[in-house]
Order: C-alpha cells, then structure tokens, then sequence
C-alpha cells in the first residue's frame, strides 16, 4: 500500500498566504519540504482523504487523474479540509463525463449537508453520497473504513478514521488533540491486528496543542499510549503532519525532535510504501 502526502500544512498553508512572519519568511528562503500547502493524503491511488482548496495545486503538481477516483473520505468541514465548491466542475459542460468515474463521497451528517447545500443534487456530478457513523464500520471499494470521533471541531463533528486494505491498517489521526475515553476504549478493544502506518498531527509544534490539537508533547504521549494498549509493533511506521507556521519550527528542526524518537516528518510529496 502506498501512502502519498499532497499537502502537509494547517488552515493558512506554509508560508500564510498574507503572513510575513520569521516561519513564513525562513519557509520561503529555504524553499523545498519547507512549502506546505493545506492537507490531503492519498492511499493507494484510490481513496483521497481531505478535499482541500489546494486540490487543483495537487493535480497540476503531482500529475494526478482526479477523473478516475473512486473514494473521497472527508474528516470534517473545516474549508482548509473540505472546500465542495471545486466539485462543481465534474458536470457537463466543464467535464467530458464519460471520462470521470463516479465518486463515493463518504463523511458525517455535517459533511453530507454541506455538499447537497453546494451541488443541490450530487447524482449529476456523478458523486454519491455516504453518510458515516461514528464506531460503524463501513466498506469503501477493498478498503474498511471504522470512523472515530476526534477532538475537534465539537460543533460540527470530525472523525479519525481506521482503515483496512490489502493486509495493512493505517490510522489516520488529524485534525484532533488528545483522543477521548471511549476512543482509547474502542481502540483497545480492537487491537487483534495491530497498526502498519500511524499519521498524527502536529500543528502546535513545540506549543501545547489545547483541546482541539497536538503539538509535540501530545503526539508522543498518543504514540505512547497506542503502543502500551498494543496497537503499535516496533515497525509501524509513524508520522506527523498539518504543521502550521505558528509552530515556529522549519522541515529540519522538526526532524531534529521527531527522528531521535523514530518518527518521520511528513513533508509535500512524500510517499511511502507499506
């Protein structure tokens, strides 16, 4: 299975679009895993985890077939994970449909919601619509899906998705700060096969996350946790991402704390084969 990261920042990007601060000024100097555009992750060419408003950035950038996607799995409404509008754009005449495969867009109520407010009758953009539960597992395509609520975005919802697919379980962590009881109950209770491919925000950087985000103390302590409870082997691989420039901290300095404690630094393009 393969992972690819088409964008690793948080809400404003790396640099911020109307930001001149000293991250954003030393990310343009030092130019490379430095420029961070909003988050998004592919796995295995098939399922597209976020839709952010950087997604024809990604196309152009990493020569993708957007036409030929099948699944797209939002984790919650915020418009730096989720901007519906550029869906607009799979109808005639915009598009040659018999080219474009029909999409399975799954996420919460809030998501659903949203997405009918802006296509008015998705069915003509060839999407189809999937309205997730929280702790119900669901099937998209050869993938298992178990949404997970996250700590975040209380007012609409977002959910922490575990999937299963081709003999690997990866644990898409983001955007949500320190997981509550009943997630640590439901994920110890399911730790029969334990994790491949773990990816856990980071935007708080060396700061304290607060309640709706991690930074570098609550990511080691959700690493820790997931491998006292079993979920972890000494191979899984863990990552962080969805850095934000008001963590101060460019690509390598984060390297410099997270590589000691074996974890990889998600950047722009990065790509990893389970």
């Amino acid at each position: 299975m393969q992972l690819r990261f088409l964008g690793t920042a948080g809400a404003e990007g790396w640099p911020a679009v109307f930001c001149s601060c000293r991250a954003c000024r030393d990310a343009w100097a030092a130019g490379g895993k430095n420029i961070r555009t909003r988050a998004s992750l592919l796995l295995d060419g098939e399922i597209l985890v976020d839709f952010p408003p950087d997604v024809y950035h990604h196309f152009l950038t990493y020569g993708l077939e957007y036409r030929k996607l099948k699944y797209l799995l939002v984790t919650h409404g915020h418009r730096d994970h989720f901007s519906p509008a550029e869906l607009k754009w799979r109808k005639e005449p915009f598009v040659d449909t018999e080219g474009c495969e029909t999409l399975t867009i799954a996420g919460n109520r809030y998501i659903m919601d949203r997405l009918r407010e802006t296509l008015e009758a998705p069915g003509e953009y060839k999407i189809i619509t999937k309205e997730l539960e929280a702790f119900h597992r669901e099937k998209l395509g050869r993938f298992t899906v178990w949404p997970l609520p996250a700590s975040h975005c209380p007012e609409k919802g977002a959910f922490l998705y575990l999937l299963a697919g081709g003999g690997k379980r990866i644990f898409v962590a983001y955007d949500s700060g320190w997981f509550s009881g009943p997630v640590w109950e439901w994920l110890a209770e399911n730790t029969d096969q334990p994790l491949d491919c773990v990816v856990m925000e980071c935007t708080a950087g060396p700061a304290e996350g607060g309640e709706e985000h991690m930074g570098f103390t609550e990511v080691l302590r959700t690493r820790d946790r997931l491998a006292k409870i079993g979920l972890l082997r000494p191979d899984t691989l863990c990552l962080t991402t969805h850095f934000s420039h008001t963590g101060g901290l460019l690509h390598h300095q984060l390297e410099e704390f997270f590589s000691p404690e074996g974890m990889t630094v998600a950047y722009d393009g990065l790509e990893v084969d389970l």
